[in-house]
């Protein structure tokens, strides 16, 4: 389970993030999405996943929620349950100049997460800090407990290992498929921010 949790770790954080999974509780807090502005509310936003393996078991769920904006600095609190015991930690992202993230995990881990909103183009190619590089494959419709989305395929590829996310920008992570594990948007909250839709028309 801690190799399946570092895989959807990993690809949250390289678009906005990456998490990975396993039998055990996940030790990998999603960041805030890339998609989030520095001039636009984000206090109260809420993302909640189920954990699946691929046989379509439930393992756990994840809920995300910013707890506090101030001025260009984000705070954002993940509680993770798998085996029925929750974990919850705090990471705190920072807007850069140029509209990416500066995410400190409080675990002296810092990441910089890129701004997808200008990457995504099918074709596109980038390399995440930790050396997982991807791919935007494509859009196409993806339907989650949440809704249906006209999502963004990205592939994720990281030595022997290949993780697929579906990410809607208004949104953030719709769905991340692993080796291991099935990750699925249940809900979402907007917070302070303006509502959000999600027709399988639209790319968010």
């Amino acid at each position: 389970m801690k190799a399946l949790l570092t895989t959807a770790c990993r690809t949250l954080l390289g678009l906005a993030a990456v998490v990975v999974l396993a039998v055990v509780p996940m030790a990998c807090s999603l960041p805030p999405a890339p998609v989030l502005r520095a001039d636009v509310p984000a206090l109260g936003r809420t993302w909640a996943y189920r954990v699946s393996d691929r046989q379509g078991k439930e393992l756990g769920q994840i809920v995300s929620k910013i707890v506090d904006q101030s001025g260009n600095r984000l705070t954002q609190e993940t509680t993770e349950t798998f085996n029925g015991v929750s974990t919850t930690k705090k990471a705190m992202a920072t807007f850069q100049p140029d509209g990416s993230l500066l995410v400190d995990d409080g675990a002296g881990q810092v990441s910089p997460l890129p701004s997808v909103r200008q990457r995504l183009i099918p074709g596109a190619q980038w390399d995440n800090p930790d050396g997982t590089k991807v791919t935007v494959e494509g859009q196409e419709s993806v339907t989650v407990p949440a809704g249906t989305y006209f999502a963004y395929r990205l592939k994720q590829v990281k030595g022997t290992s290949t993780v697929m996310d579906w990410f809607y920008p208004s949104i953030g992570l719709v769905k991340e498929i692993s080796d291991q594990a099935v990750i699925e948007l249940m809900s979402v909250g907007m917070g302070n921010a303006a509502p959000a839709t999600a027709p399988a028309t639209s790319a968010g």
